[in-house]
C-alpha cells in the first residue's frame, strides 16, 4: 500500500476517535443537565407544595380568626371556635378550658365533639401529672403535644394518674391561649381511638386559633362585664329615680298642708299672735318655701331622667311670666341694696312650652344673681327677640365665676368653693335643674362671666310655628347631658 494511502487511513480513525469522545462526552453533559434540570423541577414542585400548604394554612387561620369577630358574646365565640378547629382538623373533640384565678386549668367551658364520640364531662379535671405538664409548657409558651398518653414518659403511670381513664382519649394536645404573660385557657384537642402522631398541619392551625382566640376570649368577656354593668348601672339609676320621685311626692302633700297652717296661723285666723310669733311662723314659712322649692325641683329632674319631655306645649306670654318673676322676687330683695331692672318685654309669638316650668328658671336664675351680688350691685333681666330665637338675659355685677368651676356648674349638687365658702344657701341644684327645663324647651342655656366682674345668663328659646309644636323633641336624661362650661351652679 503506498505511504500515502497508510496516513489518510489513520487520519481518518484519529478524527473518528475524537468525534466519538466528543459525542460521549456530550451525552455525559446532557445526562448531567437532564439530572440538574429534574432535580430542580423537583425542588420548584416542592417549593410550590409549601407555599401552596403555607396559603392554605393561612387561610384557613384567617378563615377561622374570622369566626371569632362576629360578635362579641364570649360564649359564642368559643362555640364557633371549637366546632370550627375540631371540623377542620378532623379530631374526636376540640374544647376549651378558662384559666382560674391562680392561671390554673380550669372546668371545660366549652366543647365540640365529632357524631358518635362521647361529650367530656364540664366538671372533669385533668390528671394532677398532666395537669403540671401542661402548666410547664404555658409557663414557656408552648404548646403540649402527647402522641400516646399510655406510653408518654412525662405521664406517671399510677392508677388514678390514667389520662386515658381520666379524659377517654389515646392522644391529646393542648395549646395555651395566652395574651402576653397572662395565660387566658387552654385549647385541647383529643384523639380517642388510638394513638396519633399530631402532624405539622395540625400543629399550625391550632396554635395560630389559639392565638387570636386568648384576645378574643378577653375582649368579649371585658364586653360582657362592660354590659352587665351598665344593665346594673341603669337598674341602679332607675331605683333611685323611682325613690326621689315617690319620697317627693310624699314629702309634698304634708309640708303643703303645714305650709297652709301656717298661714291661717299668721292670719290670726285662730287668734291673736304676738310679734314674736309672728316673726317665728315667718321663718317656717320662708323654710316651707325652700322645701317646697326643692321638692318641685326634685320632681322636675325626676320626670327628666324618666325621658319624659314637656307635658304641655303652649303659647307662651312671655310679658306675664316676667311680672310673675318680678312679684316672686319682692321677698327676696327685701332688705337688699341692689337695683334689680326688669326691661319692657315685647309682644312675642312662637314661643311655646310650660310657663310655670320657664318662670322657674328664670326666678331661679334671678335668684341666682341677687345671692351672688353684693350690696350696691346691679341685676338686669331682659327680653330680646330674634328672627329664630328669644333670648332671655340675667346679668349681674357680682363676684363672678372661676374658669375653674366653670366646667362642672351644671352638675347636680355642684357648688362653687367660694359659695360654701361664703356660706350662701342652696343645694346645687338649680342650674342641673334650669338646663333640663331649657333642653326639654328645645332650648340652650350659656353664661359668660369674668371673675370679679359678674355673670351674664342667657336662655335661648327657638321661635316655631303652631304646626310645629307637636314635633318638639324630648330630652335626653339631664344626668347624661354634657354640661356646659359657662353655667354656674346655684
Amino acid at each position: 500500500m503506498p505511504a500515502g494511502g497508510s496516513d489518510d487511513i489513520e487520519l481518518l480513525r484519529r478524527q473518528l476517535e475524537r468525534e466519538r469522545r466528543a459525542r460521549a462526552s456530550a451525552e455525559r453533559i446532557g445526562e448531567s443537565a437532564t439530572a440538574e434540570l429534574w432535580q430542580t423541577v423537583q425542588r420548584l414542585e416542592e417549593a410550590d407544595r409549601q407555599l401552596r400548604a403555607k396559603a392554605e394554612l393561612a387561610q384557613v387561620s384567617h378563615d377561622m380568626a374570622r369566626t371569632l369577630r362576629l360578635d362579641l358574646d364570649p360564649q359564642q365565640t368559643m362555640r364557633r371556635a371549637v366546632a370550627a378547629l375540631g371540623t377542620e382538623l378532623g379530631v374526636d373533640r376540640c374544647l376549651i378550658r378558662l384559666a382560674d384565678d391562680d392561671q390554673g386549668i380550669g372546668t371545660v367551658m366549652e366543647q365540640w365533639v365529632r357524631p358518635g364520640v362521647a361529650a367530656l364531662a364540664v366538671a372533669t379535671e385533668l390528671t394532677d401529672s398532666l395537669g403540671r405538664l401542661a402548666n410547664t409548657h404555658a409557663g414557656k409558651a408552648e404548646a403540649l403535644w402527647i402522641a400516646d398518653v399510655e406510653d408518654d414518659p412525662r405521664l406517671s403511670g399510677v392508677p388514678d394518674e390514667d389520662v386515658r381513664m381520666r379524659l377517654g382519649c389515646s392522644a391529646y394536645a393542648g395549646v395555651p391561649m395566652l395574651v402576653g404573660p397572662r395565660l387566658v385557657g387552654w385549647l385541647a384537642l383529643h384523639r380517642t381511638d388510638e394513638p396519633h402522631e399530631w402532624t405539622d398541619r395540625e400543629r399550625s392551625v391550632s396554635e395560630g386559633l389559639a392565638y387570636d382566640l386568648g384576645g378574643a376570649i378577653l375582649q368579649a368577656l371585658a364586653h360582657q362585664q362592660q354590659v352587665e354593668t351598665v344593665a346594673r348601672l341603669r337598674e341602679v339609676d332607675r331605683v333611685k329615680t323611682e325613690f326621689v320621685s315617690r319620697v317627693s311626692h310624699e314629702l309634698r302633700t304634708p309640708l303643703t298642708s303645714i305650709r297652709g297652717y301656717v298661714e291661717l296661723l299668721a292670719e290670726e285666723t285662730f287668734g291673736a299672735v304676738s310679734d314674736p310669733q309672728t316673726q317665728a311662723l315667718d321663718v317656717m314659712a320662708r323654710n316651707c318655701d325652700r322645701l317646697l322649692t326643692l321638692i318641685e325641683g326634685l320632681l322636675l329632674l325626676s320626670k327628666a331622667d324618666s325621658g319624659e319631655g314637656v307635658d304641655e306645649h303652649v303659647a307662651l306670654d312671655l310679658s306675664e311670666i316676667m311680672s310673675e318673676v318680678q312679684r316672686a322676687m319682692v321677698p327676696a330683695l327685701t332688705g337688699r341694696a341692689i337695683e334689680v331692672t326688669f326691661a319692657t318685654v315685647p309682644a312675642l309669638q312662637g314661643v311655646y312650652g310650660n310657663a310655670r316650668e320657664i318662670e322657674q328658671v328664670v326666678l331661679n336664675l334671678l335668684t341666682n344673681a341677687v345671692k351672688f351680688t353684693p350690696d350696691g350691685g346691679r341685676v338686669d333681666l331682659q327680653v330680646i327677640e330674634g328672627a329664630d330665637e328669644v333670648r332671655i338675659v340675667v346679668a349681674d355685677t357680682g363676684g363672678g365665676i372661676s374658669e375653674a368651676d366653670q366646667p362642672h356648674l351644671f352638675r347636680r349638687f355642684y357648688r362653687t368653693p367660694s359659695a360654701i365658702e361664703a356660706e350662701v344657701p342652696g343645694t346645687g341644684l338649680g342650674l342641673s335643674l334650669a338646663k333640663s327645663i331649657v333642653e326639654a324647651h328645645g332650648g340652650v342655656i350659656s353664661v359668660s362671666s369674668v371673675l370679679g366682674e359678674g355673670s351674664t345668663f342667657v336662655i335661648a328659646l327657638p321661635r316655631r310655628d303652631a304646626a310645629d309644636v307637636s314635633r318638639l323633641a324630648t330630652p335626653a336624661h339631664a344626668q347624661h347631658a354634657s354640661p356646659d362650661p359657662r353655667t354656674r351652679a346655684s
